[in-house]
């Protein structure tokens, strides 16, 4: 730091301390107080902080406040477990009947819950994963045809748990 110029009475001279402290403020990067940027800088990035968090408040306000609001019509009861319906389609219901099961999902089943004619042909479903089947159809509510050919569906059905 450099030392500043004293006057003859032994007080500083007010015009070098303003030059030591604007090389100061240059060399820290701080914008000037006099000139041009100077304090209007400094204004106009508080004022872009406030827009900001003006903004974010109205977003918060939106979240905490949706327009639409989950209800026990968006759910499933699954044995002691709550599963939220996805669009209708009782995917998820799928899947966790099947862990119950201890059997794989299969993948054509989960994209074929999504469609109005539901293609499950040739998934090799099998009795052991009708019961997880039947538990998302029954929480489904797009598919208004189903296409279930060739998946050893004989009437040997092993039952829900």
């Amino acid at each position: 730091m450099a030392a500043a110029v004293i006057s003859g009475d032994g007080s500083p001279r007010k015009g070098s301390m303003r030059r030591h402290r604007q090389q100061q403020h240059a060399a820290a990067g701080l914008p000037a107080a006099k000139g041009p940027g100077g304090w209007g800088a400094v204004r106009s990035v508080v004022q872009l902080n406030v827009d900001n968090w003006a903004q974010q408040q109205a977003a918060a306000a939106r979240w905490k406040n949706p327009a639409w609001r989950p209800t026990w019509d968006d759910v499933i009861l699954q044995g002691s477990l709550y599963i939220k319906r996805h669009g209708g389609e009782g995917a998820a219901v799928y899947e966790a009947h099947c862990a119950e099961l201890g059997i794989t999902p299969i993948n054509q089943v989960i994209q074929q819950l999504e469609n109005e004619v539901a293609n499950m042909a040739h998934c090799k479903i099998g009795g052991a994963g009708a019961p997880a089947l039947a538990a998302a159809l029954a929480a489904n509510r797009c598919i208004n045809a189903l296409i279930l050919r060739n998946n050893g569906l004989d009437g040997k059905v092993r039952p829900s748990q």
